[in-house]
C-alpha cells in the first residue's frame, strides 16, 4: 500500500477549528487498517523517539535522545482493534511528559469525546463532539477541567455532505468567526470566505484545480491579492512542489519534495525560503519491520547525518 504523508485533502481542512494540533494530526476513524502517517497492519501501540545519530563507516550509531527541532516531541500512541487512536502521549527529549489525549468513540466509530491531560498527567479539560444522522460532525464543545464552557464550534452541510458553513463561539456563546464554503461541479472546494464577529468580510480564498495542481489565492476585502500558493502533486497524490507568493507577486517560498519506492518522503529542498524552518535540504533514509512500517528514520541536513527517529511497534494478533 502506498504511504502518503502529505495529501491534497489537507489543504481543505479547517485549521481554525483544530484547537489542538496533536489531535488533528493523529486522529483517524479509518477502520481496521491504521492510517497514522501510512502505518500498515493492526497496530496496537507504537512509540517514536528521536536520537542523535552518528555515521560509523557503513553503520549508523544511535546516540542520546535529542530532537531536530525544539517543537518536535516524542510519541506514544495506542489504538483499539478498529484502528482508532485511543491514547496519545507526547514527551520531551528528557523523557518527561508534555501532554496526553484520550479519545472515546461511539458505536458508529465517531469520536465523541477527547480528554486532555497536562505534563503532570492531570486532567485539564475535554471536548464533546456532536454528529448528525449521516455521521457528519456538526459541533464541538470545549470545557476546562471544572466543566466550564471555554468555546464551541458548529458546522452545517449541504445536501451532498460538503461543509457549507463553520462558526466559532466564545465562552459566552458569542460568535467570533464565521466561514462559508462553495464547491465546483466535481465537489472540490472552490471558495472559502471568512467573516469576523460582526459579519464583516476578512478574507476570501479561491481555489483553482488543474492536472496535479491546486492554486490558492487569498484575497483582501478590497479585492487585492494577499498571497498566492501553488501546490503540485505526483501521480500518487504526494506533494512534490510548493510555491508561495506575497501580495507583490514576490516568491517567498519554494519547496520541492521527493519520495522513495515505498511512498515515504525521501527529500525536501527549500529553494527559496523566508522564515523557513530548515535551511537547504533535508533527506531521509529508512529501515522497515516485516509488516512494512518504518522503524528507523535517518535525517540528514544538507547531506550530513543528524538524527534518527526510532519506532517500536506492538501489533494485535
Amino acid at each position: 500500500m502506498k504511504k502518503q504523508t502529505t495529501k491534497r485533502t489537507g489543504l481543505v481542512s479547517i485549521a481554525l477549528f483544530i484547537v489542538c494540533t496533536l489531535t488533528s494530526s493523529l486522529v483517524d476513524n479509518s477502520g481496521n487498517t491504521v492510517k497514522f502517517g501510512g502505518l500498515e497492519g493492526r497496530v496496537k501501540t507504537f512509540t517514536e523517539i528521536s536520537y542523535k545519530a552518528i555515521q560509523q563507516l557503513q553503520t549508523i550509531e544511535i546516540g542520546i535522545r535529542d530532537r531536530e527541532f525544539p517543537w518536535g516531541k516524542d510519541l506514544e500512541v495506542s489504538f483499539n482493534k478498529e484502528g482508532q487512536i485511543i491514547d496519545v502521549s507526547r514527551y520531551y527529549s528528557s523523557g518527561n511528559l508534555k501532554a496526553r489525549l484520550k479519545n472515546i468513540y461511539d458505536d458508529n466509530g465517531n469520536k465523541v469525546e477527547v480528554n486532555a491531560y497536562n505534563s503532570s498527567n492531570t486532567f485539564k479539560g475535554w471536548q464533546v463532539r456532536e454528529y448528525d444522522k449521516s455521521n457528519n460532525q456538526t459541533g464541538v464543545v470545549f470545557y476546562d477541567s471544572k466543566g466550564v464552557l471555554k468555546k464551541s464550534s458548529k458546522r452545517k452541510y449541504d445536501s451532498l455532505g460538503n461543509i457549507k458553513e463553520t462558526s466559532l463561539y466564545d465562552s459566552e456563546g458569542l460568535l467570533t468567526d464565521n466561514r462559508t464554503y462553495k464547491y465546483d461541479v466535481n465537489q472540490k472546494k472552490s471558495e472559502e470566505v471568512t467573516f469576523d464577529s460582526n459579519g464583516n468580510l476578512k478574507e476570501t480564498k479561491l481555489y483553482e484545480y488543474y492536472e496535479n495542481q491546486i492554486q490558492e489565492n487569498t484575497i483582501y476585502p478590497d479585492n487585492t491579492i494577499q498571497s498566492q500558493r501553488i501546490t503540485h502533486y505526483d501521480a500518487n497524490d504526494n506533494v512534490i512542489e510548493i510555491k508561495q507568493y506575497n501580495s507583490k507577486g514576490i516568491l517567498e517560498e519554494h519547496r520541492t519534495s521527493n519520495y522513495n519506492k515505498n511512498g515515504y518522503l525521501s527529500e525536501e529542498n527549500a529553494l527559496v525560503s523566508i522564515g523557513e524552518r530548515f535551511p537547504g535540504k533535508l533527506s531521509y533514509t529508512y529501515k522497515y519491520d516485516k509488516t512494512g512500517n518504518w522503524i528507523e528514520k535517518h535525517i540528514y541536513r544538507n547531506n550530513l547525518l543528524g538524527w534518527a527517529l526510532v519506532r517500536n511497534f506492538e501489533y494485535y494478533d
